[in-house]
């Protein structure tokens, strides 16, 4: 039994590898994207690059799910039910990194804010600006375990967005600092088209 549990990974070592590669590819996307007045031409290879870089990583995520699944298997046959639990985990916390990746990959980039236009970074910060370019505000948002988007701005504005089933649509309940609440839709702008 004791050989069992020395055989499966520990979720804190085998995840490391992917948080610092997450971090790093992360780091880099948010420093390319603080260039103001970037070409299109940049944003639309670099969006290309990180969707081919996803969608490596998902061959990859797939393949741990799939021997994570079969070793549980194993365990459970074995009646290992500590070593059963322990692989259950792992595979738990795979699928919920892979649902946030999806969510930041979606939300990443500029989008259509009522009259104004939000960009989302990927260090996690945006900025507001209206339709003709103007600066508002900027602020931070972070994605919540229930799949929406919390925004809170450097004015005072808070808002809690939900991403549409259909990519690129999503519905935002905002609030102001005196408590008043409304709704924006938001849009994603695709910056191939301009």
């Amino acid at each position: 039994m004791r050989l069992a549990r020395k055989q499966i990974p520990s979720s804190n070592k085998t995840m490391i590898p992917f948080f610092i590669s997450l971090t790093l590819a992360l780091s880099t996307i948010s420093a390319f994207s603080q260039a103001s007045n970037e070409p299109t031409e940049l944003t639309t290879l670099r969006n290309a690059w990180a969707t081919q870089k996803t969608a490596a990583s998902k061959v990859v995520d797939e393949k741990y799910a799939i021997s994570l699944s079969v070793m549980k298997d194993k365990f459970l046959k074995a009646v290992n039910l500590e070593a059963a639990v322990s692989v259950d985990n792992e595979l738990k916390a795979l699928m919920a990194n892979a649902h946030n990746a999806k969510i930041v990959s979606d939300l990443i980039g500029e989008w259509q804010w009522g009259q104004n236009r939000i960009r989302f970074h990927a260090d996690r910060t945006l900025d507001e600006r209206n339709n003709s370019g103007a600066p508002v505000t900027t602020g931070k948002w972070k994605t919540e375990l229930d799949g929406t988007v919390a925004l809170l701005f450097d004015n005072g504005y808070s808002a809690v967005m939900t991403l549409g089933r259909k990519l690129g649509n999503g519905l935002a309940v905002c609030s102001s600092p005196e408590g008043h609440r409304n709704n924006v839709v938001a849009t994603k702008i695709d910056r191939s088209q301009k």
